[in-house]
C-alpha cells in the first residue's frame, strides 16, 4: 500500500546514503552513517523511514533468513 508521506531531512540522508553505496547495509549501518550527519537521528527513526521507503517500493528490503534486513537503495 502506497502512503503518502513527507519528504524529511532524515528520511532524505537515509535514501541518499543508500543511493550512495553499492553494499547492502543493515539498519544499523544505516543509523551510524546518519548519525555522522544528523547527531540527533535515532534508531527507531531510521527503522520507520526504511519501512516507509520499503512500502513505497523506494528501496528494497533484503532477507535472506537472518536475523536482520538489509537494505538496497535501487530496488529495480
Amino acid at each position: 500500500m502506497r502512503r503518502k508521506t513527507r519528504n524529511t531531512k532524515q528520511k532524505k540522508v537515509i535514501l541518499e546514503l543508500l543511493k550512495g553505496t553499492d553494499t547492502h547495509p543493515t539498519a544499523d549501518w544505516i543509523y551510524e552513517e546518519a548519525r555522522k550527519v544528523l547527531p540527533d537521528i535515532s534508531l527507531g527513526t531510521v527503522y520507520r523511514n526504511l519501512r516507509v521507503l520499503t512500502e513505497n517500493n523506494v528501496i528494497q528490503e533484503l532477507n535472506y533468513g537472518s536475523s536482520y534486513s538489509r537494505y538496497d537503495g535501487n530496488p529495480k
